[in-house]
């Protein structure tokens, strides 16, 4: 009989590091989705800030992040290739992104589910280019609160602008 009890004993020791160790991963992949959420972040661009360009905020991003632009103009093209929200703090009257080169589009989006909104656009003069640019891959992307020339602000694909 004590043979029979050590035997049950030696089960119940081996079993609770396993449980042990099943309950922490559990309680670690419950855990990551919240520290994801936690994590978004939202950035600032403009001369006081760590980001001085759009397109450092957005090459510095991560997926999910929100860059907030504050007032005044900036002179680029911007390459937006992750999920992203893009916005002006003051809307399109306070913040305009004038195209460095008139030949490529000003906004030129090529990931899905991005947000762009409050700016006024100028200076994609090119034959072909666009203020913005929904390009391959920007699926479910959202303009808005915008302005800018009719033939600029257009994108080649259909927009709400």
């Amino acid at each position: 009989c004590s043979h029979m009890r050590s035997i049950v004993i030696s089960k119940r020791v081996l079993y609770a590091p396993i449980a042990l160790a099943f309950l922490l991963a559990l309680i670690l992949l419950l855990a990551n989705p919240l520290a994801t959420l936690a994590a978004s972040t939202t950035v600032y661009v403009g001369s006081g800030e760590t980001y001085k360009t759009i397109q450092q905020a957005v090459s510095a991003a991560t997926e999910g992040t929100t860059i907030v632009v504050r007032d005044g103009t900036y002179t680029e093209n911007v390459n937006v290739n992750k999920v992203l929200t893009i916005r002006s703090e003051n809307g399109a009257s306070s913040t305009t992104v004038q195209a460095a080169s008139p030949q490529d589009h000003v906004f030129k989006i090529t990931a899905g589910n991005v947000t762009l909104g409050g700016f006024t656009v100028v200076g994609a003069t090119a034959s072909s280019k666009a203020g913005i640019y929904l390009g391959p891959g920007s699926s479910n992307c959202t303009i808005t609160s915008g302005r800018g020339p009719s033939s600029e602000a257009a994108s080649h694909s259909s927009a709400p602008w």
